[in-house]
Protein backbone atom coordinates (compact mmCIF):
# COMPACT_ATOMS: atom_id res chain seq x y z
CA UNK A 1 0.00 0.00 0.00
CA UNK A 2 2.84 2.52 1.10
CA UNK A 3 4.33 1.39 -2.51
CA UNK A 4 1.12 2.22 -4.01
CA UNK A 5 1.00 5.58 -2.49
CA UNK A 6 4.84 6.33 -2.98
CA UNK A 7 4.32 5.89 -6.64
CA UNK A 8 1.13 7.83 -6.55
CA UNK A 9 3.08 10.71 -5.09
CA UNK A 10 5.98 10.43 -7.39
CA UNK A 11 3.87 10.58 -10.55
CA UNK A 12 2.00 13.45 -9.66
CA UNK A 13 4.86 15.44 -8.96
CA UNK A 14 6.29 15.19 -11.84
CA UNK A 15 3.71 16.01 -13.68
CA UNK A 16 3.16 19.02 -11.55
CA UNK A 17 6.44 19.61 -12.66
CA UNK A 18 5.75 19.39 -16.12
CA UNK A 19 3.14 21.96 -15.73
CA UNK A 20 5.23 24.53 -14.52
CA UNK A 21 8.01 24.17 -17.15
CA UNK A 22 8.44 27.84 -18.78
CA UNK A 23 7.13 27.79 -22.69
CA UNK A 24 9.99 28.83 -25.00
CA UNK A 25 8.97 31.17 -27.65
CA UNK A 26 11.32 32.32 -30.41
CA UNK A 27 10.91 35.02 -32.67
CA UNK A 28 12.98 36.76 -35.71
CA UNK A 29 14.82 40.35 -34.87
CA UNK A 30 15.04 42.64 -37.86
CA UNK A 31 18.06 41.14 -39.45
CA UNK A 32 16.13 37.53 -39.70
CA UNK A 33 18.09 35.98 -36.73
CA UNK A 34 15.87 33.81 -35.05
CA UNK A 35 16.12 34.35 -31.09
CA UNK A 36 14.55 32.18 -28.30
CA UNK A 37 12.98 32.72 -24.59
CA UNK A 38 10.08 32.54 -21.85
CA UNK A 39 8.97 35.98 -23.34
CA UNK A 40 9.32 38.34 -26.49
CA UNK A 41 10.87 41.47 -26.16
CA UNK A 42 7.92 44.32 -26.76
CA UNK A 43 10.58 45.60 -29.28
CA UNK A 44 9.17 42.35 -31.65
CA UNK A 45 6.13 41.63 -30.21
CA UNK A 46 4.81 43.11 -33.38
CA UNK A 47 6.18 39.69 -35.19
CA UNK A 48 4.83 36.54 -35.94
CA UNK A 49 6.36 34.39 -33.14
CA UNK A 50 6.10 30.16 -32.53
CA UNK A 51 5.64 28.89 -29.05
CA UNK A 52 7.92 25.75 -28.40
CA UNK A 53 7.84 22.92 -25.59
CA UNK A 54 10.51 21.39 -23.98
CA UNK A 55 11.43 18.96 -26.84
CA UNK A 56 12.08 22.39 -29.34
CA UNK A 57 8.41 21.02 -31.36
CA UNK A 58 6.13 24.18 -32.34
CA UNK A 59 3.28 24.03 -29.76
CA UNK A 60 1.66 27.31 -30.83
CA UNK A 61 2.21 30.26 -33.62
CA UNK A 62 0.75 33.51 -32.86
CA UNK A 63 0.57 35.98 -35.56
CA UNK A 64 2.44 39.59 -35.82
CA UNK A 65 0.23 42.33 -34.70
CA UNK A 66 -1.30 44.33 -37.33
CA UNK A 67 -0.50 47.74 -38.08
CA UNK A 68 -2.63 50.82 -38.07
CA UNK A 69 -3.56 50.73 -41.58
CA UNK A 70 -3.96 46.55 -41.91
CA UNK A 71 -6.65 47.09 -38.70
CA UNK A 72 -8.39 50.11 -40.71
CA UNK A 73 -8.54 48.12 -43.93
CA UNK A 74 -9.61 44.93 -41.86
CA UNK A 75 -12.47 47.66 -40.47
CA UNK A 76 -13.49 48.83 -44.01
CA UNK A 77 -13.64 45.57 -45.32
CA UNK A 78 -15.53 44.14 -42.60
CA UNK A 79 -17.96 47.02 -42.90
CA UNK A 80 -18.20 46.17 -46.97
CA UNK A 81 -19.42 42.68 -46.17
CA UNK A 82 -21.67 43.56 -43.56
CA UNK A 83 -23.00 46.02 -45.98
CA UNK A 84 -22.92 43.48 -48.75
CA UNK A 85 -24.87 40.96 -46.45
CA UNK A 86 -27.36 43.34 -45.40
CA UNK A 87 -28.73 44.02 -49.12
CA UNK A 88 -28.56 40.64 -49.59
CA UNK A 89 -30.60 40.14 -47.07
CA UNK A 90 -32.93 42.76 -48.17
CA UNK A 91 -33.00 41.22 -51.78
CA UNK A 92 -34.25 38.13 -50.08
CA UNK A 93 -36.90 39.31 -48.83
CA UNK A 94 -37.88 41.56 -51.87
CA UNK A 95 -37.80 38.53 -53.68
CA UNK A 96 -39.83 36.26 -50.71
CA UNK A 97 -42.91 38.93 -51.09
CA UNK A 98 -43.08 39.19 -54.32
CA UNK A 99 -43.03 35.09 -54.75
CA UNK A 100 -45.97 35.18 -52.25
CA UNK A 101 -47.66 38.38 -53.91
CA UNK A 102 -47.67 37.06 -57.60
CA UNK A 103 -47.35 33.26 -58.38
CA UNK A 104 -47.67 33.06 -61.97
CA UNK A 105 -46.00 35.28 -64.82
CA UNK A 106 -49.05 36.72 -65.84
CA UNK A 107 -50.31 37.81 -62.57
CA UNK A 108 -46.92 40.02 -62.90
CA UNK A 109 -47.90 41.59 -66.03
CA UNK A 110 -51.69 41.93 -65.22
CA UNK A 111 -50.37 44.49 -62.14
CA UNK A 112 -48.05 45.98 -64.21
CA UNK A 113 -50.19 46.66 -66.50
CA UNK A 114 -53.52 47.90 -64.33
CA UNK A 115 -50.76 50.00 -63.07
CA UNK A 116 -49.56 51.92 -65.78
CA UNK A 117 -53.51 52.46 -66.84
CA UNK A 118 -54.06 53.83 -63.50
CA UNK A 119 -50.74 55.90 -64.24
CA UNK A 120 -51.70 57.05 -67.83
CA UNK A 121 -55.37 58.14 -66.56
CA UNK A 122 -53.35 60.41 -63.92
CA UNK A 123 -51.62 62.36 -66.17
CA UNK A 124 -54.62 62.17 -68.67
CA UNK A 125 -56.51 64.52 -66.06
CA UNK A 126 -53.37 66.76 -65.09
CA UNK A 127 -53.17 67.77 -68.87
CA UNK A 128 -56.70 68.36 -68.85
CA UNK A 129 -56.65 70.45 -65.75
Amino acid sequence: MRRILALLLLLSSGSLLAQAKPKIVCWNDDQGVRHCGDRVPPEYAKTDRERLDAQGRVISTQARELTAEELAEKKRAEEAAALEAQRRKEAEAYDRFLLQSFTLPEDILSARDERLRILDGRIRLADEG
